[in-house]
């Protein structure tokens, strides 16, 4: 019983001791333990806060610095971030996709073969320093997003279509559905039998031009 309780006594302790945010989960999911602004902090690699609504637990603790260098990979595309498996839904999300592109290439389908060696070793999604994997592909539906375009850039590269000389995934990534806001998700697919409905023509062509077959 002692036992228990000083575990239950240490589990309540850890828990003060962790940052929280104003606002329940924040601005967004964390990617490779990054968030897209530098208004933003990740919240126990978990989700981005902004620095205003941090509430910063009263015992002090030492903080940790991640380290996000550049590793050199033998390998031509992975996952950088190591929970890109179970943010695969964000691959196409405008505001992550740049992140995902960068920390989760091979999760997002963002790998593409280059003519040299050198291109294809050199530009690879980052991995999460924690997990020793990337993020990257689970993240992917934020390469375009506007939040997030240059963070993901930045950290998902392959993921995101962005390296040096890959043109046909850089056009191909160009001419994607749009995303509804609200779900992260493209509402395109369900919506196809209006792609050449007259009425609906225009918004359709802009709105979903790779479902309509427009690119």
């Amino acid at each position: 019983m002692i036992s228990r309780a000083i575990y239950l006594l240490c589990s309540f302790s850890l828990a003060l001791a962790m940052d929280t945010c104003v606002t329940p989960g924040g601005s967004g999911p964390c990617i490779g333990n990054m968030c897209p602004s530098p208004d933003d902090t990740c919240i126990n690699n978990d989700f981005c806060c902004s620095n205003s609504e941090i509430n910063v637990p009263t015992t002090t603790t030492a903080a940790t610095t991640t380290a996000a260098a550049a590793t050199t990979q033998t390998t031509a595309c992975n996952d950088v971030a190591g929970n890109c498996n179970s943010l695969s839904y964000l691959c196409e999300n405008s505001q992550y996709r740049t992140l995902m592109t960068q920390q989760c290439g091979a999760t997002c389908g963002r790998c593409s073969g280059t003519a040299t060696t050198t291109s294809s070793t050199t530009c690879v999604d980052k991995l999460n320093p924690n997990t020793g994997r990337s993020d990257c592909p689970g993240s992917a539906s934020l390469c375009n997003d506007s939040r997030y375009y240059t963070l993901m850039t930045q950290q998902c590269p392959r993921t995101c279509g962005r390296c040096p000389g890959a043109a046909t995934t850089t056009s191909s990534s160009a001419c994607v559905d749009k995303l509804n806001p609200n779900t992260g998700r493209s509402d395109c697919p369900g919506s196809a039998s209006l792609c050449n409905d007259s009425r609906y023509y225009t918004l359709m062509t802009q709105q979903c031009p790779r479902t309509c077959g427009r690119c």
